[in-house]
C-alpha cells in the first residue's frame, strides 16, 4: 500500500512581548470640570473580564492629547504596587509582587495631569484557578531522555554560534506539556487553545506560562517530525521563522513538551533578563562547513507567501537576525549571495517589507538547492530603526560551505493509515526533491521512498532485525548505504541507525 507524505507542520513561533490588547476591554473619556482636560484609557485586565494567571501584567494605557502626566500610583485590591511609565506608548505598567489567590480583585490608578486636579479610575477582574488541570510533564524515564536530547541538539546550534547556552525551566517545560497534552487529547495544533476543549490551560503561551508560574517574556515553537533525538529541534532550525527563537540569545532558559503518535514537540521559550542582548546573528554561521543545501517550505506561516510559493522545494534559508526591543525593523539596503568563484545566486528576499509583524531579521531563501561541497558568501546590509527613532547601519559578509556528502542525520518510524510501520529518513543535507531510499532485510525489500511516496511491501506483523537502508539523490555520486536495528512489539517499537 502507499502513503503519500503529508506536510510537515512547523506552526509559527508566538513571541508576546508586546502589549496585549485583548477582548472586553474599555475606553472611556474622563471631562473635568473647570478648563477640563480630556483623556482616554485602557486598563488590563480588562473590567469585569475572567483571567487564569495569578501573578498577571497589569497595563493602563493613558491618551492625553496634548496633557502632561505630572505623577500616578497604581493601586492593586487598596495598596500601592510598583509600576512604571512609558511615555512613548502612554503607558503605566505594574505586577502584583506576589501571586494572587483566586477570585475577585480590584485595579486603580490614581494620577495628576499638570495644571488639574488628581483623578482615579479603576476596573476590576477575576481569577480563576485552573492548576488543577496540568498532567505532569515528566513522570517516565522516556519523556526526560527526550528533554535531554532536545534541550542537547539545542545547545550544539547555540554553542556554535556563540550563544549563551539555554537551561531547562520546570515551570516552561509544565506549561509546554500541558500545551502538547492539549493539542493531543483535541487532535489539534496550533499555539491557541479553546476554553471549551478539554485540558485547556490557557488561550495563548503568555497566559499558559503566567499560569504555571512563569511572568518573564515567552514564545513558543511546535514541531510534529519525529520526536526522537531531538527531531523536533532540528526541523524548527530549518524553518526560518521558528529558526530565530531557536537563536535569540535572550532566550536562556526553556521548556519542553512531548507527545508520541502523533509525534509533537513543543518549546517554550523564556528570556529571564528580558529582550535586552541586541547582538546580530547570522545562520549558517560564519566558518560552517556542513550547512544544508535544501529546504521545503512547509513552514507556518510561510515566509515565501509573498512569492506565491506553497509546498516548494528550495535553496537552505539564510537569516540575519536582531532581536532585542530596542530595535523596531531592519530595512534592507542591499542583499547578495554568490558562490565561491563569484557566480551569483538567485534568491527570494524576505524582509520588512515583505512582513506586516515580525519586522528585526532578513531571509535569503535560494530559489534552487544549492550545491553540495560549495562555498558561499552572503552580504546584507540595512538600515536599523530604532524604538527611540535614532538609527544605525548594519552590515554583515560572511562565508559558510555546504555538506559535501550524501548522509542521513536520523531514521524514526511512522505508521501508516493501517497501523503499519514505514521508516521516516532525515538527512544533514536538507530536504530534496529527489531524494530516494530503500529498505531491505536478507536482500528482500521492505520499504521504498520515491517522489515523495511511501511504498511498503510485505505488510503485516512488525519486523524485527537488522536492516539495509540505500539512499540515492541526483546531487550526489552513488548510493549511500546504513545499517539498522529495528526491535521492539507493536507498543514499543524502536529503529537504530547505526
Amino acid at each position: 500500500m502507499t502513503l503519500k507524505t503529508g506536510r510537515l507542520l512547523i506552526l509559527c513561533l508566538v513571541l508576546l512581548v508586546s502589549i496585549a490588547i485583548g477582548a472586553g476591554l474599555f475606553i472611556r473619556n474622563y471631562t473635568g470640570t473647570a478648563n477640563a482636560a480630556t483623556f482616554t484609557y485602557r486598563m488590563v485586565p480588562a473590567d469585569g473580564g475572567v483571567i487564569q494567571s495569578k501573578q498577571p501584567e497589569l497595563q493602563v494605557q493613558l491618551t492625553l492629547p496634548g496633557e502632561t502626566l505630572a505623577s500616578y500610583q497604581l493601586y492593586l485590591d487598596g495598596q500601592a504596587i510598583a509600576a512604571a511609565y512609558q511615555p512613548e506608548l502612554g503607558l503605566i505598567t505594574g505586577r502584583p509582587p506576589q501571586e494572587l489567590q483566586p477570585g475577585r480583585h480590584n485595579l486603580s490608578l490614581t494620577f495628576v495631569l499638570t495644571g488639574y486636579q488628581p483623578v482615579e479610575i479603576s476596573s476590576s477582574f477575576t481569577i480563576e484557578d485552573k492548576r488543577s488541570e496540568y498532567q505532569s510533564p515528566g513522570a517516565g524515564t522516556e519523556q526526560s531522555s527526550l528533554l535531554a536530547a532536545g534541550l542537547n541538539v539545542l545547545n550544539q546550534y547555540r554553542t556554535a554560534l556563540a550563544l549563551p547556552p539555554v537551561t531547562e525551566q520546570s515551570l516552561l517545560t509544565r506549561s509546554a506539556q500541558a500545551h502538547a497534552d492539549y493539542l493531543a487529547r483535541n487532535r489539534l495544533l496550533g499555539h491557541y487553545e479553546d476554553k471549551s476543549q478539554p485540558g485547556f490551560t490557557g488561550a495563548t503561551v503568555k497566559e499558559r506560562a503566567e499560569l504555571a508560574g512563569y511572568y518573564q517574556p515567552v514564545g513558543e515553537g511546535l514541531s510534529t517530525a519525529a520526536v526522537d533525538g531531538g527531531g523536533g529541534v532540528d526541523s524548527l532550525m530549518d524553518a526560518p521563522y521558528h529558526r530565530l527563537a531557536h537563536i535569540n540569545p535572550n532566550f536562556t532558559e526553556v521548556g519542553m513538551g512531548f507527545t508520541l503518535r502523533p509525534d509533537c514537540t513543543v518549546i517554550n521559550y523564556g528570556a529571564p533578563q528580558g529582550l535586552t542582548d541586541g547582538r546580530i546573528v547570522v545562520y549558517p554561521y560564519p566558518g560552517q562547513t556542513d550547512a544544508k543545501i535544501g529546504w521545503k517550505a512547509v513552514e507556518t506561516p510561510n515566509p515565501l507567501a509573498a512569492y506565491g510559493q506553497e509546498e516548494t522545494y528550495v535553496g537552505y534559508p539564510i537569516s540575519l537576525s536582531v532581536h532585542d526591543s530596542a530595535t523596531r525593523e531592519l530595512q534592507v539596503l542591499s542583499a547578495s549571495l554568490a558562490t565561491a568563484g563569484g557566480q551569483p545566486v538567485p534568491f527570494f528576499l524576505v524582509d520588512a517589507s515583505k512582513e506586516s509583524a515580525w519586522k528585526q531579521h532578513v531571509f535569503l531563501i535560494p530559489r534552487t538547492v544549492l550545491v553540495p561541497g560549495m562555498a558561499y558568501t552572503a552580504r546584507i546590509e540595512s538600515l536599523r530603526l530604532m524604538a527611540d527613532g535614532s538609527t544605525a547601519t548594519l552590515a554583515r559578509e560572511w562565508t559558510f560551505a555546504t555538506l559535501p556528502n550524501l548522509e542521513a542525520a536520523s531514521a524514526s518510524l511512522g505508521q501508516m493509515s493501517n497501523g503499519a510501520d514505514f521508516v521516516s529518513v532525515k538527512l544533514k543535507n536538507g530536504e530534496l526533491a529527489d531524494l530516494a531510499y530503500t529498505v531491505k532485510q536478507g536482500g528482500q525489500i521492505w520499504q521504498t521512498y520515491q517522489d515523495g511516496r511511501y511504498l511498503r511491501y510485505n505488510p503485516g506483523q512488525p519486523l524485527t532485525g537488522t536492516f539495509t537502508l540505500e539512499l540515492t539523490s541526483s546531487l550526489f555520486p552513488g548510493p549511500v548505504v546504513y545499517e539498522f536495528e529495528m526491535t521492539g512489539n507493536e507498543q514499543n517499537r524502536q529503529l537504530m541507525l547505526r
